[in-house]
């Protein structure tokens, strides 16, 4: 799993994000999921579910102003030939291009032969000063 692989699938699953489309943010994963924060963690057990946190999400960020979600990739760690950790920082933008506001996660990826690099577990974490 190259970094310009990861880049290219986080930039595509940003701007999915973005324009709220739950199918293609549903089909970034890989199943079972999990999705893991301080408040506790979600297992996600199907695409249904997936979309429609995606739609929450969503929903939030067009209430918030946000047009646009750029990642960038901050560390990547290759665990093994088809499983790898990924820090990415997202930067909410506005029409005008300014960052709103930022968050931070730690995705567990697996690749598979047909789909490549597919979300398996997503972790929240602090900013980093």
């Amino acid at each position: 799993m190259n970094e310009e692989t990861l880049r290219a699938f986080f930039t595509a699953y940003g701007a999915a994000l973005a324009r709220g489309d739950t199918a293609a943010i549903a089909a970034s994963y890989t199943l079972p999921a999990l999705v893991l924060s301080d408040a506790g963690s979600i297992p996600l057990g199907n695409s249904e579910q997936i979309a429609a946190a995606a739609q929450v999400a969503f929903l939030e960020y067009q209430s918030r102003g946000v047009t646009a979600i750029e990642p960038r990739l901050s560390h990547h760690d290759p665990i093994s030939a088809t499983m790898a950790s990924i820090d990415v920082t997202w930067l909410y933008r506005d029409a005008n291009g300014r960052t709103m506001f930022v968050e931070a996660y730690r995705y567990l990826m697996r690749v598979d032969e047909c789909h490549g690099p597919l979300i398996q577990v997503v972790m929240s974490r602090p900013m980093m000063a």
